[in-house]
């Protein structure tokens, strides 16, 4: 898992230095909004890799997990569980509107389940 965690002062460096389009920018206000200091993964940024199709992950208890039944629902899972992961997609703005990353696999009857990826905690990487 990257060490890396983006925060909003570190987007809005990288809009002065290397990201000139405003994406850091809606970012690093899309955070500010939530409250949150820093995430390893935010739109479109950070780096996926780690997590590609095998990859077991650990869903901590507490966490919110989406599923393809109730995609504007989601619940918050009681208790700890790993997960073998099917694909993960990379977050992106559109719009003025900042789209998260997500983690997902197939749970029991078939139902694809979703998570942010800066909830899970990595078990093994894929071979």
């Amino acid at each position: 898992m990257p060490d890396h965690f983006f925060t909003p002062t570190s987007l809005r460096d990288a809009t002065l230095h290397h990201e000139p389009t405003g994406r850091p920018l809606l970012c690093a206000a899309w955070m500010e909004e939530r409250g949150v200091d820093k995430l390893r993964f935010v739109g479109p940024f950070g780096d996926l890799s780690a997590f590609r199709r095998g990859t077991k992950v650990r869903i901590p208890a507490g966490t919110s997990v989406r599923t393809s039944c109730c995609v504007s629902k989601s619940k918050v899972v009681k208790r700890s569980y790993v997960v073998t992961l099917h694909d993960r997609y990379i977050g992106y703005i559109q719009g003025e509107q900042v789209v998260p990353p997500c983690l997902l696999w197939t749970g029991s009857g078939g139902v694809w389940h979703y998570v942010d990826p800066n909830d899970v905690e990595l078990v093994s990487s894929a071979s």
